[in-house]
């Protein structure tokens, strides 16, 4: 399963992707500024997507809350395509980096 950026509000090519445990909460470190509050965009296998606002941890990361969520964090529920924006609507989306490279998006791959 492949997503295409332009699906969403992104102008990306590429986005970053990550391994995550269906086992386990889920915590992203993209090294953002603590405190912080963010708008987190999930859309999943059927194009369905879920919003719901993130603060970044003092260590950079932040935490998906998974409540809304149960069941679509499985090996089988396929991959999440996430992007974070200031604004509820999407529409100023953050640059996030991983490894010195820049993205506007990742993808959460269940393992």
């Amino acid at each position: 399963m492949s997503f295409t950026c332009d699906t969403i509000s992104v102008g990306c090519d590429e986005c970053f992707e990550i391994n995550v445990s269906e086992c386990a909460p889920i915590n992203i470190n993209p090294g953002l500024v603590p405190a912080t509050v963010y708008w987190l965009h999930i859309t999943d296998k059927f194009f369905t997507t879920f919003k719901q606002q993130v603060t970044i941890n003092g260590d950079g990361s932040f935490d998906i809350d998974l409540t809304d969520l149960t069941g679509m964090n499985t090996k089988y529920s396929g991959d999440w395509q996430l992007f974070l924006s200031t604004d509820e609507a999407g529409v100023n989306v953050v640059t996030i980096t991983f490894g010195g490279t820049d993205y506007e998006c990742m993808i959460t791959h269940f393992v």
